[in-house]
């Protein structure tokens, strides 16, 4: 196996181990949702990219890679090529293992994205069985006492509201609920949450277990945001604690996903703008660190054992 192959393994195994720990720490990923939002899946792309990369590359021949790395560049071009002869029988073993992982991940995410749009579209036509659609509200409303507000993604993405939410919100705090499901359905946050699900179905490590809820809290907070910046922030916090513990679909996104205590929190405290951009600042900083982090590895492997004697 060559050094790059090893040095990709290496790579990811340390991107799915160390991100999390990292990316937990900087609780500027959740008062800058876009960042966070990158920093937790382009670690999660990072680290897939690199077991995509290294079947191919556990198929060279071990010792050429090395000959061809003392050549000057056009030795080293022609070496290149060369290097897929008779590849070993570990080699081969290796390779096959990182081309099943993706083909593992390719068929659970899948799975996963087929299931979600069935049952939205289940819930869908359940629903509209059971409810009425007001235009002006731009939602599907829906006998049900309990204050509550979701939207479905699927062919025709549908924001439903119960008759418990209409009465018990101010006509504000229903702009601000509405508002917030639209930020959902216009950024496409079922789908974020949907590949966060299926990578953590398909690859038990930490960095991938993290990601459903780490995904969900930050395109809540997202979606905080926009409503926030549309509605005021005050109308999108009171609103969320006048709906909060009440049970949504599995698929949905809920206006009180994620830790509402968190939300709060984050959309109440003015003080706390100044220290917030410092804050995104270093979220920036670790996620440059962690996107770094991958080809550093792979370059100090590769080097480190094509020097080895």
């Amino acid at each position: 196996m060559t050094p790059p192959a090893v040095g990709l393994m290496g790579g990811a195994v340390l991107i799915a181990t160390t991100a999390p720990v990292l990316l937990r720490r900087c609780q500027g990923m959740v008062s800058a949702p876009t960042v966070g939002l990158v920093a937790w899946l382009g670690a999660a792309v990072a680290a897939l990219g690199m077991m995509v990369a290294a079947g191919p590359l556990a198929l060279l021949d071990a010792h050429l890679w090395l000959a061809a790395h003392a050549k000057p560049f056009s030795g080293f071009l022609a070496g290149c090529i060369g290097m897929l002869h008779r590849p070993g029988a570990a080699a081969f073993a290796a390779s096959l293992l990182a081309s099943a992982i993706v083909v593992h991940v390719f068929l659970v995410l899948v799975r996963t994205r087929s299931k979600r749009r069935n049952q939205a579209r289940a819930y869908s036509r359940t629903l509209e069985r059971l409810g009425r659609y007001d235009a002006g509200l731009g939602a599907l409303v829906v006998p049900y006492s309990k204050p509550v507000c979701f939207c479905l993604s699927g062919d025709a993405p549908l924001i439903v509201i119960s008759s418990g939410a209409l009465r018990t919100l101010t006509a504000r705090q229903l702009d601000a609920v509405l508002s917030h499901e639209r930020a959902h359905l216009k950024g496409r946050h079922h789908t974020l949450t949907a590949v966060a699900q299926g990578l953590s179905r398909a690859l038990p490590l930490p960095l991938f277990r993290a990601l459903p809820e780490q995904i969900e809290l930050l395109v809540e907070r997202l979606a905080d945001e926009r409503a926030g910046n549309r509605c005021g922030r005050d109308q999108v916090a009171s609103a969320l604690l006048r709906m909060v513990e009440h049970t949504v679909p599995g698929t949905a996104l809920a206006a009180t996903g994620g830790s509402v205590q968190t939300r709060v929190s984050y959309l109440l405290d003015p003080a706390g703008c100044p220290r917030l951009r410092l804050q995104t600042l270093a979220s920036w900083l670790v996620a440059a660190a962690v996107t770094a982090l991958g080809p550093a590895t792979i370059l100090t492997l590769a080097c480190g054992l094509s020097l080895a004697p």
